[in-house]
């Protein structure tokens, strides 16, 4: 997919980022989607790797919804434990702590790059929405 997240707000969002995280930021990169039932197990860490850069289970089907629609879209993702077999064992404990320890701020990044976002954007998102049957509907 082409232009997958919307540019202005990923900048936005990755400038209030750097502003109230002083941990490590990836801006790009690979990511693999995979089924949010479950973590991933040894093999398929191993099978992804050398092909993403991280692994998580919450950018899809958001971006393709939000293509569909015409809508800005962009994600901040923590990384919350290093896939099974990477290191050491980690327990439910460890992500419940690294959740609500850091849900504070993960909340105000989200608030203030609302804040700053321009409600009608000079983006082109709502142009980048494919053809679809439902064309009439949608541009109502």
């Amino acid at each position: 997919m082409r232009d997958a997240l919307c540019p202005e707000m990923r900048k936005t969002l990755l400038d209030t980022t750097r502003q109230q995280f002083d941990g490590r930021i990836f801006s790009r990169g690979v990511y693999a989607v995979t089924d949010g039932r479950h973590f991933e197990s040894p093999a398929e860490v191993s099978m992804m790797r050398g092909h993403a850069d991280i692994v998580g289970q919450s950018l899809c089907p958001e971006v393709y919804l939000a293509r569909e629609i015409g809508a800005c879209y962009a994600g901040l993702y923590f990384v919350v434990n290093y896939g099974e077999g990477v290191v050491k064992d980690w327990s439910h404990q460890d992500l419940h702590d690294i959740f609500y320890n850091d849900a504070p701020m993960i909340s105000q990044i989200i608030i203030d790059t609302i804040r700053k976002l321009s409600a009608k954007g000079s983006c082109e998102c709502r142009d980048l929405r494919k053809e679809t049957l439902l064309k009439g509907i949608y541009n109502k």
